[in-house]
């Protein structure tokens, strides 16, 4: 398996992780508090990233890589990793938790009430919010977020990684 397969898998796996221990605090937390809790994922994604970007810097003669042969590294984990995360989306909606649409619409109920909606409102608000918990959108959103995450932290962890080759000294001249 070569580094950026290895580092998607591993991309992939601790984002999966994190969404159960997500869906687990679902119930517990408040909405702001687990909104605070998904930003850590950034931060999780951006240090595998940076690590396999420097281990395929590493593996390379003269350990170099530019800005650009990292950036498409990095995309290329975060689009396998994407590619997995859909997958482990299609199995948590069908298989795993086939009811979770129905209890997250419960959780945002019991929310609503508690802001004082009123039936009308939690009723349109339901609507609305059935579209987006559809099996199919909740993969393709998967899927775009992952990539989307991927790719910004790519460019940062790029920047980081960046080492040019150093140009070829003329015939005659020692470097020092």
């Amino acid at each position: 398996m070569n580094t950026k397969t290895t580092y998607a898998l591993v991309l992939s796996m601790a984002l999966i992780v994190f969404s159960l221990l997500l869906i687990i605090l679902q119930g517990s937390v408040g909405a702001t508090s687990l909104w605070l809790i998904g930003l850590l994922s950034w931060p999780m994604a951006f240090f595998i990233l940076w690590h396999g970007l420097r281990a395929m810097r590493d593996e390379k003669p003269g350990q170099c890589i530019t800005f650009k042969q990292a950036f498409l590294a990095g995309l290329v984990i975060s689009l396998i990793a994407a590619a997995a995360m859909g997958v482990y989306m299609v199995l948590h909606c069908t298989l795993i938790n086939p009811g979770y649409a129905d209890q997250a619409m419960e959780l945002a109920r019991q929310q609503w009430e508690a802001k004082g909606l009123n039936d009308q409102q939690m009723e349109v608000a339901e609507r609305f919010a059935r579209i987006f918990m559809h099996p199919a959108l909740m993969v393709v959103f998967q899927i775009v977020g992952t990539i989307l995450k991927g790719a910004i932290c790519a460019l940062i962890a790029a920047a980081i990684v960046k080492r040019n080759p150093q140009p070829a000294l003329p015939a005659g001249c020692d470097s020092m």
